[in-house]
């Protein structure tokens, strides 16, 4: 750890305690009802779209990296090229973008996607960070000639026919790594469909 910059050493924090981080910004969008956009049709279109875009992109992923994926400590064994890894460095946090992005819309609190976008790209910029570190001394060559071919974040789709690659993991495989995604997923529709069965209860001042 010595000799480490703030940003990896918050990056290496922040990797351990990732599937917690997201809690207290889920919390107020699943308990603040000021300045909500009411227009149901679209927000629960855009908003389930997005998530389940999400979790489809993090299922794909997953079938790749199979048992690196949902562990809290580094302990990558081989540098992973094929599916979405062809087209972004990562695809998993790209899901869990996709996921959050849809979860603002959920919640109607539109003016959290900015605040949402902000706090994800400073948590996924010092993570990303010290991995990179870790697959450079882990992987050298075959990592920088990866970094030098596959964007970090936005895909490159001149390595589809490598993005097509048939998975190395079983659906079963991916659906048991994925478990804890899934029920977050679940949580979040309930959460906020309770919400808005809630908010038409709630007699407000001025209507």
């Amino acid at each position: 750890m010595e000799g480490m910059v703030p940003m990896k050493l918050i990056g290496a924090w922040l990797f351990k305690h990732r599937s917690y981080t997201a809690i207290p910004l889920f919390a107020v969008m699943a308990c603040v009802f000021w300045k909500e956009y009411e227009m149901d049709a679209v927000i629960w279109s855009v908003g389930s779209v997005l998530v389940l875009c999400g979790v489809a992109f993090r299922f794909w992923a997953v079938r790749h990296i199979g048992r690196s994926a949902r562990t809290r400590s580094a302990k990558a064994k081989r540098l992973v090229i094929t599916g979405p890894y062809a087209l972004m460095r990562n695809p998993l946090y790209f899901g869990n973008m996709m996921i959050g992005f849809g979860a603002c819309v959920l919640s109607e609190l539109l003016w959290m996607i900015p605040i949402f976008l902000g706090l994800f790209a400073f948590q996924y910029v010092c993570i990303i960070s010290w991995e990179q570190d870790l697959l450079r001394q882990r992987f050298g060559r075959d990592y920088e000639e990866y970094v030098r071919r596959v964007p970090a974040f936005f895909p490159r789709l001149s390595n589809l026919t490598l993005a097509l690659t048939r998975p190395a993991f079983t659906v079963w495989e991916a659906l048991h790594r994925e478990k804890d995604s899934l029920i977050t997923v679940v949580v979040i529709f309930l959460v906020f469909l309770a919400k808005e069965l809630l908010d038409g209860t709630l007699v407000r001042p001025g209507i």
